[in-house]
């Protein structure tokens, strides 16, 4: 078994998924640290700290992707603390619906605590954006907020809290 080492937390990181527990429903998510082991570690180091706690998904742009990680349904946001984390998007794992990926600027090396759920597979960010997870179950609750109405900036009109995310160990 690979185990990611985190110099940060100066402890062994021994989980393999997370459950989004949110609004409309739970996304279990596989964690692929074998792959991605860099940004795994970062985005178990925001949930540890509680970054997503009732956050919501803030961007949804249909038949492409649901986005969250950082803004509450009032638009203020809880900014991120640490450092961008490497990009691993030459990892070879695709954008594939159901895959999770962090969100960045135009700088590939930008990536902080956003992150998306592919709706579909999008071809076009395959080699741009970590994929570091993978949706187990609750597929149908990421399709179901990929359907909601939206207004300016992809906001959805009625958006889907993520009321916390819990790590699960091996």
């Amino acid at each position: 078994m690979n185990i990611v080492k985190s110099r940060s937390l100066n402890k062994t990181i021994d989980y393999n998924s997370a459950t989004i527990e949110t609004s409309d429903g739970n996304i279990e998510i596989s964690l692929l640290r074998e792959v991605a082991p860099l940004t795994v570690l970062n985005f178990i180091k925001y949930v540890k700290i509680g970054q997503y706690d009732n956050t919501i998904f803030h961007r949804v742009v249909k038949n492409f992707m649901i986005q969250g990680g950082e803004y509450f349904d009032d638009g203020n946001s809880r900014k991120p603390v640490f450092e961008p984390v490497p990009t691993e998007c030459y990892n070879l794992i695709k954008n594939e619906k159901g895959s999770v990926a962090m969100a960045r600027n135009k700088s590939i090396q930008s990536a902080k605590c956003q992150f998306f759920i592919n709706a579909k597979h999008n071809k076009n960010l395959d080699g741009k954006y970590t994929v570091f997870a993978r949706v187990n179950e609750g597929l149908d609750v990421v399709e179901k907020i990929n359907k909601q109405e939206t207004q300016k900036n992809s906001w959805p009109k009625s958006p889907t809290k993520i009321n916390k995310i819990v790590l699960n160990k091996v």
